[in-house]
């Protein structure tokens, strides 16, 4: 019985090899067919939708540009300027990303990281009336714990 289950397996199974096998000869041919024909339809498209003028005009325009910009201090100093609102861009983009005080100590607050009585950095009492504060302390008593335990394996 077992025997008929393998050989019927096996049956069903081999066309799909035989097809698997022709796909895979077949498919690489048919794709690169169609690529080269989509390919050398593209100039005929160009032509009849007018782009390929478009691209000579491009092209014309770009080489007098070009010829104009060896030849006029005008076109030069648009250049140089154009570099140099670059270069402030970049500059700018840089002091942007910059951290401040990353290795000093923010106005309010002591070199142990604990903040300072009556400075910058202090925040004003909560209302004794208020029902979120028990909740709030205990999340501030957990990030201070969790602060703890950077400063003892020396992370800041």
């Amino acid at each position: 019985m077992r025997r008929g289950r393998q050989y019927l397996q096996a049956r069903r199974a081999a066309p799909l090899r035989v097809l698997t096998v022709v796909n895979r000869d077949v498919v690489p041919v048919l794709a690169a067919g169609l690529r080269g024909f989509g390919l050398s339809l593209m100039p005929i498209a160009a032509y009849l939708t007018g782009v390929l003028k478009l691209i000579w005009k491009i092209g014309a325009a770009f080489g007098d540009w070009a010829v104009n910009l060896v030849f006029s201090p005008t076109v030069w100093l648009g250049i140089i300027i154009g570099g140099i609102g670059a270069v402030f861009l970049v500059v700018g983009g840089m002091l942007s990303r910059r951290r401040p005080g990353a290795t000093t100590a923010t106005p309010g607050v002591e070199a142990a990281g604990k903040p300072a009585r009556g400075g910058a950095g202090t925040k004003p009492p909560k209302s004794v009336g208020s029902t979120r504060s028990q909740p709030a302390s205990s999340v501030d008593s957990d990030f201070a714990e969790i602060e703890q335990i950077l400063k003892n394996r020396g992370i800041n």
